[in-house]
């Protein structure tokens, strides 16, 4: 009896989401990916990553200034980052419905993620592209950058930046190639194609922040930090109690489940 009314809600709930996803033509959810320490933005439509909060929710407090608003929001590092010019045809998604961001162009493809396993607010940015295509990723910063200055720890060297009106630093780690050369200090991320965005309470943080995350990326190139974080997420995952009636069921279930 239970399995029967577990069923028939599950379809009812699939019903109405499918439903929904028809009958809203041309409407793109953001896709977001988060860790539980902090959580990443990207626009469906683009591919491009429009937020990186410190914290895994939106709102710290309540706002004295305005009682009846959203609140003070978090810190929020990027306005717009993505590979290269934003104009070819882009198509972003979740991979294998986990939180896990692939962004395909004609160009090639990259990921966004926020893993699991390691405790701080971090964001895992990687492009695999064909070498003929010499881009890069370009950022907005969401406030002006007033400091950086490079650190290095455990072998690894990584960039510090402090925002004008954010108390939260971010240290940026290459996991690719940097080329010979300084690349514009407007466009940091233009040096290498794969990173580690990390959020840090202030600049002391730095070097055993890069220490945990040497150890954590164990010295694994960025596209098997992508398929280690596919893997784990899967072994996760809990056995459904039910059973789909079809595909649409099945990739409802494991993309609510995320």
């Amino acid at each position: 009896m239970l399995d029967s009314i577990v069923q028939i809600a599950f379809r009812v709930l699939a019903a109405i989401g499918v439903w929904f996803a028809l009958s809203t033509p041309g409407a793109a959810s953001p896709l977001v990916t988060g860790n539980g320490f902090g959580f990443a933005v990207v626009a469906p439509e683009s591919g491009i990553a429009t937020k990186f909060y410190t914290h895994p929710y939106s709102f710290l407090r309540a706002d004295p200034a305005n009682a009846l608003g959203e609140g003070v929001e978090a810190a929020n590092f990027i306005k717009k980052l993505g590979w290269g010019a934003p104009r070819q045809a882009t198509t972003a998604e979740y991979v294998d419905n986990s939180h896990v961001i692939r962004v395909r162009r004609a160009n090639g493809r990259g990921y966004f993620f926020m893993p699991f396993g390691f405790e701080r607010p971090a964001l895992i940015i990687d492009w695999e592209t064909a070498p003929r295509h010499a881009a890069g990723w370009r950022v907005e910063w969401n406030r002006p950058v007033k400091m950086q200055k490079v650190v290095n720890a455990s072998g690894a060297g990584a960039l510090v930046l402090r925002f004008d009106g954010i108390d939260e630093v971010l240290l940026l780690i290459p996991l690719g190639g940097v080329p010979k050369g300084i690349p514009p200090a407007d466009q940091p991320l233009a040096a290498s194609p794969s990173w580690a965005l990390i959020s840090i309470e202030d600049e002391s943080e730095a070097e055993p922040a890069i220490r945990e995350f040497v150890r954590w990326r164990a010295g694994l190139p960025a596209r098997e930090l992508v398929e280690r974080e596919l893997a784990k997420f899967e072994k996760w995952r809990a056995k459904p109690p039910v059973h789909f009636k079809d595909e649409k069921e099945r990739h409802l279930w494991r993309q609510s489940e995320a």
